[in-house]
C-alpha cells in the first residue's frame, strides 16, 4: 500500500468531518468564554433534551462538544461513546444547545418532568 492511500486516523476523519463547523463553533466558544456561567435559579423549569437521531455521538461519529463546554460538572456524561444529560444536575442554561455541532441541532431545552417519577 502505497503512503497516499493509507487508512486515514480517526482524528483526521473527524478533523475532516468536523471543518465546517470550525468557525461557527469557534465564534460560539468565543461568546461563551466571556459569559458567567448561569446557575439554577436563572432556568429551573427547563432540562436539556438529546435527540438521538440527530446527535452525531449516536451516528457513531466521536463528539463530546456538549459535555466539554457545559458549566456544570456531572451534568452530561458520556456512556459508551453517548452522551447522556443527568437531569438532577442540569441547570438548563441551554449552553449545550447553542454549541451543538450536529446539521440540525440535537439538543432540546424542554420544560423540567414535574411528579412522583421525576424527583428533584
Amino acid at each position: 500500500m502505497n503512503e497516499s492511500a493509507r487508512p486515514l486516523s480517526r482524528r483526521e476523519v473527524l478533523t475532516r468531518f468536523l471543518r465546517p463547523f470550525g468557525e461557527p463553533l469557534a465564534r460560539t466558544s468565543r461568546r461563551l468564554q466571556g459569559a458567567a456561567p448561569k446557575d439554577r435559579s436563572e432556568n429551573p423549569e427547563q432540562v436539556a433534551v438529546i435527540q438521538g437521531r440527530y446527535c452525531l455521538a449516536y451516528e457513531g461519529t466521536f463528539c463530546s462538544a456538549c459535555r466539554e463546554h457545559c458549566p456544570v460538572p456531572g451534568a452530561i456524561v458520556i456512556n459508551d461513546g453517548t452522551p447522556q444529560v443527568q437531569r438532577d444536575q442540569c441547570t438548563g442554561c441551554g449552553i449545550c444547545q447553542e454549541i451543538c455541532p450536529a446539521p440540525k441541532n440535537a439538543i432540546l431545552m424542554l420544560p423540567r418532568p414535574k411528579g412522583p417519577r421525576h424527583r428533584e
